[in-house]
């Protein structure tokens, strides 16, 4: 006989047991007493013997509980599988959730073992990408096909020698959108150094019609070596020009420079700087003034008023070639607006109106025919010493002489031979002594006057002797 237990409580005591009885062939299982640990018996049986009176099913089965006799099924929810399923497939509840069934899982599903490292390829024409033994040992291919006008890729050695560290260089570069050379670009980067096919030595190039890039080569053109531009030539002069113009208009061909402002001190001027000139010295300007021009700096002139001035040297105005002569006009530009010509001999200012009748001509011998000649006077009260200097005066005035007088002689004059001064002298109130320089003689028959006269005019004439290299009196006169 042997005993068996088959369920103990939380505190591990045994609380159901079975004992099977081989001699008498039963089973005897019942509860474990508490007190005396020993099995109460609540079933006998003979082994295979007996007569069962109730069967109940459990989850999962139907059919019960049976009674006497009966069949017992699964449930539906656990309906078998009558067939096996193929290689690789799975079990799983249906959507229904009514049944079991067979199912292949999705491709990459597995047991990976090893993974190879990425494999390169250039086939195709776009990149694109595929996987081997996706489960087991997957290789990862990825195709890059070199680039070209059709494919998408990977740059060539000699593409990447090309373009390698041309962004950096884009220092001043044009974007364009539109034809260069013949292709069609979207946003064309020319870089400093590009060579444009179909374009000419020396062109200079601008947007045409619709803006398409064009050029003219024998009108807009820059000499790089010389650093001369030219609009409407391509020929220079001298390669000293900066900038040369050309054309062939029948009107004028003007350089011209316009201010818009009409500011009180706005002006259009052209200018041009010695190598030492600043913004305030060394340069010469040749403009305009605006047309409400009122600037107290440069009042010499007015508004809408031209003119040629040189700040910081000479200014020379002339001719170069022989016989060929300056003309000064006012109101209007004709020949009879001529003031006053300059020539190689002469100086000559006509009748205004005429060309022909002159006021006054200058040059190496002339003839002054019913001509005025204004004498330049010197006049003042009195003096201790008169210094008279031809080359500023004609005739020296006293005219209240007080006391002594000495007559220098001159300073600053060179006299010509027969220059003419004259000296008048009227002494009010107190007479003084008169003396002469060395330069005064008197060799014309009246000595030279040691005196002033009390409330009486006197005049002295000289006339200078080149040669005594003197000036002597000629005549002396007083009043009665």
């Amino acid at each position: 006989m042997a005993n068996e237990i088959l369920k103990r409580d939380e505190n591990h005591e045994p609380v159901i047991g079975l004992v099977t009885d081989d001699a008498n062939e039963e089973i005897r299982m019942g509860r474990i007493d508490d007190t005396t640990k020993g099995l109460k018996v609540m079933f006998v049986g003979g082994v295979g013997m007996g007569t069962v009176t109730n069967v109940a099913t459990g989850t999962g089965l139907t059919g019960g509980p049976i009674t006497t006799t009966g069949t017992i099924s699964l449930d539906s929810k656990l309906a078998p599988l009558d067939t096996l399923g193929t290689a690789g497939q799975s079990v799983r509840v249906n959507a229904g959730a009514t049944a079991l069934e067979y199912y292949t899982p999705s491709v990459g599903t597995g047991t990976v073992t090893s993974v190879a490292a990425l494999t390169l390829g250039t086939t195709g024409t776009d990149l694109s990408s595929t996987v081997a033994n996706s489960t087991t040992t997957p290789v990862i291919t990825l195709q890059v096909p070199t680039a070209s006008a059709t494919n998408r890729g990977a740059l060539s050695s000699t593409d990447w020698t090309t373009f390698n560290n041309k962004l950096s260089s884009l220092s001043g570069a044009l974007l364009a959108t539109g034809t260069v050379t013949g292709a069609t670009a979207q946003s064309q980067v020319f870089t400093l150094g590009a060579t444009l096919s179909n374009m000419t030595l020396g062109s200079v190039l601008f947007a045409g019609t619709a803006g398409v890039i064009s050029q003219d080569n024998n009108t807009f053109f820059w000499d790089n070596t010389n650093k001369n531009l030219g609009v409407g030539t391509k020929t220079f002069l001298s390669t000293g020009n900066v900038y040369q113009g050309y054309g062939t208009s029948t009107a004028t061909i003007q350089g011209n420079v316009q201010n818009a402002s009409n500011g009180t001190s706005a002006s259009s001027d052209w200018i041009a700087t010695a190598d030492t000139g600043t913004n305030s010295t060394n340069y010469i300007d040749m403009g305009i003034n605006s047309s409400t021009y009122s600037d107290a700096a440069f009042n010499i002139n007015n508004a809408l008023g031209g003119y040629l001035y040189n700040l910081g040297g000479d200014l020379s105005i002339g001719t170069g070639t022989a016989a060929k002569v300056i003309k000064f006009h006012t109101g209007g530009t004709t020949s009879t607006n001529l003031r006053a010509t300059i020539s190689d001999t002469s100086f000559t200012v006509p009748t205004p109106g005429t060309t022909t009748t002159c006021v006054a001509t200058v040059d190496a011998t002339q003839t002054l025919t019913n001509k005025r000649i204004s004498a330049r006077v010197y006049s003042t009260t009195t003096l201790s010493t008169l210094t008279p200097e031809k080359d500023t005066y004609d005739i020296f005035t006293l005219t209240a002489q007080s006391g002594t007088l000495t007559i220098a002689n001159k300073s600053t004059t060179t006299y010509s031979d027969g220059d003419q001064i004259r000296i008048r002298i009227y002494c009010p109130t107190t007479i003084g002594a008169i003396t002469f320089g060395t330069d005064y003689v008197a060799k014309g028959g009246n000595a030279l006057p040691t005196t002033t006269i009390l409330t009486k005019n006197m005049e002295l004439g000289f006339e200078y002797n080149a040669s005594l290299g003197k000036m002597n009196l000629l005549a002396l006169a007083i009043e009665a």
